[in-house]
């Protein structure tokens, strides 16, 4: 009987270890879905950039519009701290001619010359997707450029996707009237799943006036590769492609790993 109690012992822990082992691969395969990635990665591009027509903006722009704000996308209320040089924006009205998807604030801060410096959300909304934490502008003429770190997107689930952002924003103009705004950079962090990630722009995303009059706030054209690490030590790459034609579609293509294409749109 000695001498089977360590063989039952050896055999016991052997037969955990098969266990675990198997448990393990069956949950990695449950939390490795290329399209859940690919929702995710599209739903973090969007409303990342759904909203940087409000950067374009300097205070004085804010305080012209706080007389009308029909006018801006989304047809935010306007709160301005004249002393702290702060403009929170809050959506909250359902009549907005775009449909106002956004719910929740954030607020601008701005430096004496009237230039953005930072955004911080307040329960910011859009597409089911809640932001928290901030982002941090140096703007110099028509180049805004942005580092930001720990950026967290909730799903409508409460899981989140965290994210740092290293881009630049270059600003074009039309007769002394914004054109566009066209994007280049890289991004990095943590997957609902829990797997990290690095994001590059391969084609600058470009977002146009036209489109944001026409109630569109997505790229008309531009792509981004998305690349995912597995626990196997291997990455897998996804694609978001934006238009083909530059004009204005709320709608993008993301391309998995696997080759398989999803149609994805900007509607709540």
């Amino acid at each position: 009987m000695r001498n089977i109690i360590p063989f039952l012992i050896v055999w016991c822990c052997l037969i955990g270890a098969i266990f675990f082992a198997c448990t393990d691969r069956f949950d990695n395969q449950l939390q490795t879905d290329p399209e859940v990635e690919g929702q995710e990665i599209f739903n973090a591009s969007y409303v990342l950039d759904e909203h940087l027509y409000y950067l374009t903006m300097d205070f004085d722009d804010f305080q012209l519009a706080s007389n009308d704000s029909l006018q801006l996308p989304g047809c935010p209320l306007i709160n301005i701290e004249e002393e702290g040089r702060k403009v929170t924006l809050t959506f909250t009205n359902q009549e907005c001619p775009d449909g106002n998807p956004r719910r929740g604030a954030f607020e601008i801060s701005f430096k004496d010359d009237s230039l953005p410096t930072s955004l911080l959300y307040q329960d910011y909304q859009v597409l089911q997707n809640t932001l928290e934490g901030s982002r941090t502008f140096l703007k110099d003429s028509i180049l805004i450029s942005e580092t930001s770190e720990d950026i967290l997107i909730f799903d409508a689930f409460g899981s989140s996707t965290r994210i740092n952002l290293h881009l630049t924003h270059e600003l074009t103009f039309r007769s002394d009237t914004l054109n566009e705004i066209i994007t280049s950079g890289e991004a990095s962090g943590r997957n609902l799943a829990g797997r990290t990630f690095s994001m590059q722009v391969v084609d600058p995303k470009i977002q146009k006036q036209e489109c944001w009059q026409a109630g569109i706030k997505m790229p008309a054209i531009g792509s981004e590769s998305w690349g995912v690490e597995r626990q196997t030590g291997t990455t897998v790459r996804h694609q978001i492609l934006y238009g083909d034609q530059g004009d204005c579609d709320n709608q993008a293509e993301v391309v998995l790993n696997n080759g398989q294409k999803l149609l994805m749109t900007a509607a709540d």
